[in-house]
Parts: structure tokens; C-alpha cells; sequence
């Protein structure tokens, strides 16, 4: 179990009845019936003296039953005394049925079975092809463990470039390590989210609390009261301003419990020192080399780790182009794949040829420039809109426009351009988000897509471009084109998506001029009921969420 652990990535919960995790511990002495067992195994010889069982497997199996014991288990001894995780649900279920203090293993191991799936979460998907990742995995790990000899809450920084694995290495080592944790929490993409909404999402994960919070400082004294004395897991992801650990470090540094564990990545090395994150415990991610680099990039291009005859010397140029980056390497396999003509290949790489080193961008393009009408402007409204949606929501959005929704998303997911996460939402890594929004405002503009918080809509409709999607325009904006709504009426006649709140949506349904519309996020409703104002003719999506 042990050893298909350390291979597969699987996770072991281990369960003690009738023997304590020290036994396990402790196997070279002949004190406890594993150690008896093992002392014994190894003193027996075959006829001709020689050892019996090979002494390497014994060691092997010292070290296994070692590395169990270290485990967070349920041990069954201990079973009154620890009221924490699992165990509490174990003693509920013990109550509920009547049961006396004596248990027999079955009924133990069935209890135990049912609260490990009630209470276990879904592992984070990490990668299709994880090539390079467990060496680096283990490099990060012996970072963190020197950082752990000194018993305080730990905070370690992970540092690299867009599209060198940051992430994709702090879900590996995320779905690893957190059943050693009483609590744990991933918070994803920091940067493109509210403090608030990141606050609250903290608390959630880690307390079970769904509170309210106004603002970053009533969130900071919140985290502080909930979170005191909490042993906890937890990943910051894409941090790149001060102001963001301000409001979601510096309170659980203050509180957690010592032991516990926090995880910030950043492309931006001042961001972690400026917060006090020493450099010693800041891990610098570096690219792949030459032999993972090929065998991610073969995976995708041939579905092997290895090149097909023929291909040797272009697939090395590509590799030359990519510079080790996980994420080039990835798109453009994908973007090659099952193509076995070697002059479509050395097309591709003088269009990459073409383009700086450095310039990420440019080799990503090259897969959106290979993409249809439609499924060009699906990616363009994921990257501005639809980043952590549903899945089945961007379908249906896709069929409104009277596109094949699941072709589309499906040539964009075999593209490598975007993802769908455990929970079946939709995820863009930001290098491809940010080239998405980039090229949705590229002159000329045929519609507007304004996902900005900070666009200016009266200047942006200005232009008389008709508009395509709105997202959570500022509330300041969205006072001085209200008062001016009559001029804009025109622009918006073509509007399809829409997320806004309250009084901006009223207003805006009002004019009864958004007959194409698709997609309707109500946030913030103050209706009770529906406006009949509503246009349901086209209308694929609606969502209403109440005045909070």
C-alpha cells in the first residue's frame, strides 16, 4: 500500500485496532508483536545457513509500517480521547446506533468506511501527463520539512514565472498532504477575486462558517475569532499584491496552531519578502529539463513519452522553442496532435520561430489562430467572463448563440486551452486568460465585451460599438449611463451577457431594448418576484441571487 502510495499518488488512511501506532514505529527491538514478528523472520536460515527472507524486504517493510504510523489515522485506542475530524463523526455514528463501548472490528471498519466518504474531498486534478512533477514534489517537500524543525506556523513561498507549474505544484502537494491537517483549504487564483468573497471562502472551508463580511478589515477580525488554535492546510494561489496576504496571511499567521502550514505562490518575489516570507523559505520553480520537457510534449503530440521515427529533429526544435515551460510545451502538443504530416509540423515551427523567446504569448496564439469563427469567440468569452463557471452553463450559452456548445468547449478542452476542474468548472490558465481578454480589444472592436470592474461604460459606449457582454460594471460608472440611458439604448440592443446587480439590472431591463439577451446574473436581486421585464425569448441562463 505503502509503495502504490508513493507511484500512484492514491492516499491511505490507516486504521488502528488492538495495536498502537508506536508499535509500528518501533520495529527493531523485539517489543510488540511487529517487531517480535520482523526480529523473528529475519533469524530464520534455509538448510544451508543462509537468511531465509531476503533482509532488504524486511527493511522495506520496517519503513513501510514506519511511514503508516506517521499517518493521521483513526486509532481506535485513542477513540475517547481525541474528539477531532473524522473521530467525531465516528462518535456520532457510534450514539446514534446505542452502541456499548465495545466494538467489534467490523462494525469499526464499517463506520470508519462511511465517514471517510462523507468527510474526505474530492482530490484537485492536477495534471494529465505530471512529467517532472514528482521530483519536484519531493525537492519542495524537504524545503518545507526544514522550515517544520522549528515547530512554528510555517509559511512558505513557491516563485516562478506564468506557466512554469506554480499551481500544478500546489495541487500536488495540496492533495498529499492535507489528511495530515485537521483543516485545509485551496483558495484559486487570488488575484482575479474579491478579499471579501476570499475571506469568506476561507472561513467556509476551514470552519464550516458562511458569514457575511462588508469589508476586509471586519473579514481580518472574523478569520481571528474563527480560526484561533486551528491546525490547518492552507494554499494562497497567485498572489501578486501585498494587499491581498495583508487580508488573508497576517490574520491566520496571528492565530493558527503551531504546526500548522501556509502556502503562497507568486510570480513576484517582493510580494513574499515584502511580506515577510524569509528567502530560505521561498522555493524557486524552475522549467522543465530536456528529458521532461520532451516527454510532456510527446504525450500530447503522440500520446507517448517518446517521439514517433521522423520526428526526432523537429520535435527537438520545438522543444528548443519552448525553453523547458510546462505551459508552451502542453498547448503546443496539443496543438499538434494525431497530425503525423512532419510539412504541417515545420509549418508550425517557423510561425514560432517568428516570435521572441520570452514572448509566451505569441507561441499560445498560434492554437487560438487554429480554432473556427465559434470557438474563437468561446474562448474569448471564457477568458472575459466565464473563468469558474459551470460547464454545462457554457454549453448552454454556446447553443444560444446557435453554436454546437459541447463541440466548441470539447475543440477548446483538446486544445489544452482550457480545463474542467473536479467540480466541472471551467479553468484557463491566466498566461491564455490574459491573451484572451488582450485579443477581445484588439482594434478594430466589432463588439465590446466589458468584464473590467473599472471600465468606463459612457466612454466605451461612446463609440457606438455595439455591445456584446457586460460584467460587474463599476458602481460609480453605472450611475452617470443610467442617467444617460436613452442615448445608449442603441449599443445595447445587441447585449447577450449580462452580470450585474441590483439596481443596474433593473434600470437596464427597463429599457426593454435586450432582446438578444443569453445569459442573466441577478446579483444582489431586491424582486421578491421576477420582473416581467425579463426577455425570455432567447434566454439560456438565468440566475438570481437574492439582496444579501
Amino acid at each position: 500500500m505503502v509503495e502504490s502510495k508513493s507511484k500512484s499518488r492514491s492516499t491511505i488512511i490507516p486504521v488502528f485496532y488492538g495495536v498502537k501506532p508506536s508499535e509500528l514505529r518501533w520495529t527493531r527491538a523485539k517489543s510488540g508483536v511487529y517487531g517480535r514478528s520482523l526480529c523473528l523472520l529475519e533469524g530464520k536460515k534455509t538448510f544451508d545457513g543462509r537468511p531465509r527472507h531476503d533482509p532488504s524486504t524486511i527493511e522495506k517493510w520496517r519503513n513501510a509500517l514506519s511511514e503508516a504510523a506517521d499517518i493521521k489515522s483513526l486509532d481506535y485506542e485513542t477513540y475517547n480521547s481525541v474528539k477531532t475530524g473524522i473521530l467525531q463523526c465516528l462518535e456520532a455514528a457510534f450514539e446514534l446506533c446505542n452502541l456499548c463501548p465495545v466494538f467489534r472490528a467490523e462494525q469499526l471498519l464499517e463506520d470508519a468506511a462511511e465517514a471517510v466518504l462523507k468527510n474526505v474531498k474530492k482530490t484537485l486534478h492536477v495534471a494529465e501527463y505530471p512529467k517532472g512533477l514528482e521530483e519536484k514534489l519531493q525537492d519542495f517537500k524537504t524545503t518545507v520539512s526544514l522550515q517544520r524543525e522549528s515547530g512554528k506556523i510555517g509559511v512558505m513561498g513557491i516563485l516562478g514565472f506564468g506557466g512554469v507549474g506554480k499551481t500544478t505544484l500546489a495541487k500536488e502537494f495540496f492533495n498529499r498532504e492535507r489528511l495530515n491537517y485537521k483543516r485545509s483549504c485551496f483558495l484559486f487564483d487570488i488575484r482575479e477575486n474579491s478579499l471579501t468573497s476570499l475571506q469568506s471562502d476561507l472561513l467556509k472551508d476551514l470552519n464550516q462558517k458562511n458569514e457575511q463580511i462588508r469589508s476586509i478589515d471586519e473579514g481580518k477580525e472574523k478569520l481571528k475569532k474563527y480560526l484561533k488554535s486551528s491546525h490547518a492546510l492552507i494554499i494562497l494561489d497567485n498572489v501578486d499584491r501585498i494587499q491581498q496576504l495583508e487580508a488573508l496571511l497576517l490574520p491566520e499567521k496571528d492565530v493558527l496552531q503551531p504546526g500548522s502550514l501556509i502556502v503562497v505562490t507568486s510570480r513576484n518575489k517582493d510580494v513574499l519578502t515584502s511580506s515577510n516570507i524569509p528567502m530560505s523559505s521561498i522555493y524557486r520553480l524552475t522549467c522543465l529539463n530536456q528529458q521532461h520537457s520532451e516527454e510532456l510534449f510527446c504525450s500530447y503530440a503522440f500520446g507517448q513519452s517518446h517521439s514517433v521515427v521522423g520526428f526526432d529533429e523537429v520535435v527537438k526544435k520545438f522543444l528548443d522553442a519552448c525553453h523547458g515551460l510546462p505551459l508552451s510545451l502542453k498547448v503546443l502538443g496539443a496543438l499538434l496532435r494525431g497530425n503525423k504530416n512532419l510539412n504541417h509540423w515545420k509549418a508550425q515551427l517557423r510561425k514560432i520561430s517568428k516570435t521572441l523567446p520570452e514572448d509566451i504569448q505569441s507561441i499560445l496564439k498560434i492554437s487560438y489562430d487554429g480554432l473556427d469563427k465559434e470557438e474563437k469567440q468561446m474562448f474569448l468569452d471564457i477568458a472575459c467572463f466565464f473563468t469558474g463557471e459551470d460547464r454545462d452553463t457554457v454549453i448552454r450559452i454556446g447553443d444560444g448563440f446557435g453554436w454546437e456548445g459541447s463541440l466548441c468547449l470539447l475543440r477548446l478542452e483538446n486544445r489544452c486551452l482550457v480545463e474542467v476542474d473536479s467540480n466541472n468548472c471551467i479553468r484557463m490558465h491566466d498566461h491564455l486568460r490574459d491573451m484572451g481578454r488582450d485579443l477581445a480589444e484588439e482594434k478594430p472592436v466589432c463588439e465590446l465585451r466589458l468584464w473590467r470592474k473599472t471600465d468606463n461604460l459612457p466612454h466605451a459606449l461612446s463609440t457606438q460599438t455595439p455591445v456584446r457582454g457586460i460584467n460587474n460594471v463599476h458602481q460609480n460608472d453605472s450611475e452617470q449611463f443610467l442617467e444617460n440611458l436613452p442615448e445608449f439604448s442603441g449599443n445595447m440592443s445587441t447585449l447577450r451577457l449580462l452580470r450585474s446587480e441590483s439596481y443596474f439590472v433593473e434600470r437596464l431591463l427597463s429599457i426593454g431594448q435586450l432582446p438578444q439577451l443569453i445569459y442573466l446574473r441577478w446579483e444582489k436581486c431586491p424582486e421578491s418576484s421576477l420582473t416581467p421585464s425579463i426577455p425570455i425569448k432567447n434566454l439560456r441562463v438565468l440566475y438570481v441571487d437574492g439582496r444579501n
